[in-house]
């Protein structure tokens, strides 16, 4: 990128610059900025899709940056795909991943 490694330390990654830069890398890899609608078609997509074969955090996690990957959205922060994905096996309605694994 030819940006000098004092420079990228003394970035404001909390000002309006930030924001901006943002919305540049957005368009130029075709992404969008995800919506709460996004939030909740992902968790749902997680729940149906991934939580009866995998309850791992980890495999979760990576599945939700892929679903962010094919639907061309920006994916979330990684302090916020966590709470994403743990909450995915709690929204389970009447526990469709232990009913997938069958009787005990």
């Amino acid at each position: 990128m030819g940006v000098p490694a004092e420079q990228y330390l003394q970035y404001d990654w909390r000002g309006r610059a930030i924001k901006y830069h943002r919305a540049q890398i957005r368009a130029f890899f075709g992404l969008r900025e995800a919506t709460v609608q996004d939030g909740h078609a992902l968790v749902a997509w997680l729940v149906e899709q991934q939580v009866p074969h995998e309850q791992r955090l980890d495999q979760l996690r990576e599945a939700a940056y892929g679903w962010c990957r094919g639907n061309r959205l920006e994916p979330p922060t990684p302090d916020r795909i966590v709470p994403i994905a743990q909450a995915a096996p709690a929204a389970d309605p009447g526990g469709l991943a232990s009913a997938a694994e069958g009787p005990p």
